[in-house]
């Protein structure tokens, strides 16, 4: 039975401790350790939405050593003490990113030419001065698009985090060290935390040694000390964490055997209901750790490793548990090479004012690209700095680096000239930064290696506007190519599944689901829809689950409740945060499943202004009103704007009248993946366009699965 429209509030959870006295004890550990800041909640919403995995059924039963220490082996590398808030960084890219590639690679990262750095990506994303912490999600983004260079090319683990190298050869090198994407265990769970094991022993059935895997949590400053007479008796252990997710370690190991009382009883069990709850599971164990290595030097803990209950994998985060209950593996592409690259020679005395972009059409007359690719680098970041980030010498402004444009490629067909495009977006709009595209070349890796140098350099930059540069070339590669011909017929109404057949390229090929919206614009009246109030209190981060009389289908699954944000957007789960700091908006859009007609953290329910989100909900569809104001200027704005979805899957964006000043939005449709969104046409704009419908019509029909290739 359906349910009936079931409207429920939901409170930001309180954490323990934010409205107490810190400890004193954390002072003294943040005045030594000051440079880690809270996990923030969109950082918090891009991992929570990494694709999770599950132990298979086959591994269930099969056993397990009692006990795993992978830091034994040569593809951790040594104990390092991090630079700067730089934490996320060091856990993901300094021990995790390096641990994995050195496995698949079977090489000893003892040696700087296995090692990667913490800066490459840090730097990029850190606000251009090496102030600010950034979640390890945002550098997962750059070692999946642009890879990183060993720590013997960039000249150590770190540096002093405003340098962005120099050197197009350096890039090249870092375009084969890769990751295909990141995944997620949950540790909620008996089963859970198996999972996690039999990833630490064989990568979960997929390799001869274990991986390791990272987390968030608060920084170890309170650790316990083992108990005489128990095994690793005098080493520290993390019992329980303080509610902050403002540190990120990584897993290296684990001991069945390693024991903590919690309840001061004297014993050490795992079947005795500790909390209370009426349940047995491993919120209430008292035997089982994981080994993990911190970023705080071989002075820290027993020479920078400790110990953690599995207790704390499960827990509640208010309750000494580690942020979302969960660990984050990566997926590596050990075996990648770029086909085709460009190199450029980029000029200007304010980085953060520029964005670049790579892209390509067939059709050798286009003045612009039918297809574009952008980058998680020199991204409207880095400050008021030169290229390279010190102010100090004229050729400091100019940047030598490559992009990885293959990608590009399956837009192409091998043997036909097609025109690439280099592009640069200025922000400019008081004319305050000026420069210039130096050099720009096409380098074809595809049969040994040829250079395409662009005729039109130096290129200026247009004042606040984009510059495009292009070249033309005949590419010849080994494409991708799908060879089945014909589909079997289908029964209208049932379920189809179709796995088609490719060619070309280097197996085996991986696949993805291909789903396709028509964008269109209109004119139509604003819905002042007011049926159900759903949102209704001044909370930022209210969310609301609302039952929908339909299933809705987006990206290839089906939903018959769907979750309204003050934030602007329509979400699909209840995922609840209580961080409100957003770093690398793009990045985090694509790496959500969310609908947005006008997304952004500035935004506030003024319950004196009437503001709030309201529903109605049909047979056929379903429409949400938003009333926000700026939280900057909370008194003199008013933003209006609905989205309605359909049955079929169509969605439709409605902007009423609002006033915007100087706020960023974003706004469209993303899968989640990191990979497939739509933006609207009116997105990041100000002010809003009133009175405009942006329509998201489906082209996929319902049920129907056809896998394509990924080249």
């Amino acid at each position: 039975m359906r349910k009936s429209l079931a409207v429920l509030l939901t409170f930001i959870m309180a954490i323990p401790g934010f409205g107490q006295e810190i400890p004193e004890a954390y002072k003294a550990y943040k005045a030594r350790y000051p440079e880690d800041p809270a996990l923030n909640k969109q950082d918090s919403l891009t991992l929570m939405h990494l694709p999770e995995k599950t132990l298979p059924a086959a591994l269930r039963s099969d056993p397990l050593p009692a006990m795993l220490d992978n830091s034994t082996l040569p593809y951790l590398r040594p104990v390092f003490e991090q630079q700067g808030p730089s934490c996320g960084q060091a856990a993901m890219v300094g021990y995790n990113f390096t641990y994995e590639m050195a496995y698949h690679r079977d090489q000893s990262a003892q040696e700087p030419q296995n090692q990667y750095p913490s800066h490459f990506t840090w730097n990029f994303q850190n606000g251009g001065n090496g102030w600010y912490g950034v979640s390890y999600f945002h550098s997962l983004e750059i070692l999946r698009t642009v890879g990183c260079m060993n720590s013997f090319d960039y000249g150590d683990y770190y540096d002093d985090g405003y340098r962005w190298i120099n050197g197009y050869e350096l890039y090249y090198h870092g375009m084969f060290n890769r990751i295909k994407g990141a995944n997620s265990i949950k540790t909620d769970t008996e089963e859970g935390i198996l999972a996690l094991k039999h990833w630490l022993y064989d990568h979960m059935g997929e390799g001869i040694h274990g991986g390791v895997a990272s987390f968030y949590a608060n920084s170890p400053w309170n650790p316990g000390i083992l108990d005489v007479g128990t095994p690793e008796a005098g080493k520290y252990i993390m019992y329980e964490w303080y509610p902050i997710a403002s540190h990120a370690m990584t897993i290296v190991g684990y001991n069945d055997s390693i024991r903590w009382d919690y309840n001061n009883d004297g014993l050490y069990t795992n079947h005795i209901d500790l909390n209370g709850d009426g349940v047995v599971n491993p919120r209430d164990w008292e035997i089982g750790a994981v080994k993990f290595v911190n970023s705080h030097g071989p002075g820290a803990q027993n020479e920078g490793f400790c110990y953690m209950t599995y207790r704390c994998l499960a827990e509640n985060f208010e309750l000494g548990g580690i942020w979302n209950k969960s660990v984050h593996i990566l997926d590596i592409d050990e075996n990648y090479q770029p086909l085709m690259t460009y190199k450029i020679t980029l000029k200007h005395n304010e980085r953060e004012r520029i964005k670049i972009y790579a892209g390509v059409s067939q059709d050798t007359s286009d003045n612009y690209p039918a297809r574009i690719m952008d980058y998680p680098i020199i991204d409207h970041q880095g400050d008021q700095h030169y290229m390279q980030g010190h102010d100090t010498a004229e050729t400091l402004k100019s940047l030598e680096f490559g992009l990885d444009i293959t990608p590009l490629l399956s837009n192409l067909q091998s043997g036909e000239p097609a025109r690439f495009f280099f592009m640069v977006d200025e922000t400019d709009p008081y004319g305050e930064g000026e420069g210039q595209i130096s050099s720009f070349s096409l380098v074809d890796y595809t049969s040994g290696q040829q250079e395409v140098i662009s005729t039109e350099m130096p290129a200026y930059l247009e004042n606040d506007s984009r510059t495009v540069v292009s070249l033309v070339y005949v590419p010849e590669y080994d494409r991708v190519e799908i060879t089945t011909d014909s589909l079997p017929p289908f029964t209208p109404g049932q379920p189809y599944s179709c796995q088609l057949q490719a060619a070309g390229g280097s197996a085996p090929y991986e696949w993805e689901p291909e789903f396709n919206y028509l964008l269109r614009q209109s004119t139509e009246p604003f819905p002042e829809i007011d049926a159900q109030q759903i949102l209704f209190t001044p909370v930022v981060d209210t969310i609301m689950p609302v039952a929908l009389a339909f299933d809705f289908p987006f990206y290839g699954k089906y939903y018959d409740t769907i979750y309204m944000h003050a934030d602007g957007h329509l979400q699909f789960d209840d995922s609840q945060l209580p961080w409100p700091y957003m770093q690398e908006p793009e990045i985090y859009f694509r790496n959500q499943r969310i609908i947005a007609p006008l997304e952004s953290y500035m935004t506030m329910i003024n319950i004196n202004d009437g503001d709030g989100g309201w529903a109605e909900i049909t047979d056929s569809c379903a429409t949400f009103r938003w009333k926000l104001s700026q939280r900057t200027l909370p008194a003199s704005t008013e933003i209006n704007f609905a989205a309605r979805i359909w049955q079929n899957g169509d969605i439709d964006f409605i902007h009423g009248t609002s006033s915007l000043d100087d706020m960023m939005w974003l706004s469209g449709i993303s899968a989640g993946n990191g990979m497939v969104w739509k933006m609207s046409p009116f997105t990041g704009g100000n002010p809003a366009p009133v009175k405009k419908s942006v329509s998201f019509t489906s082209q996929s029909p319902r049920n129907l699965t056809l896998l394509l290739p990924v080249c």
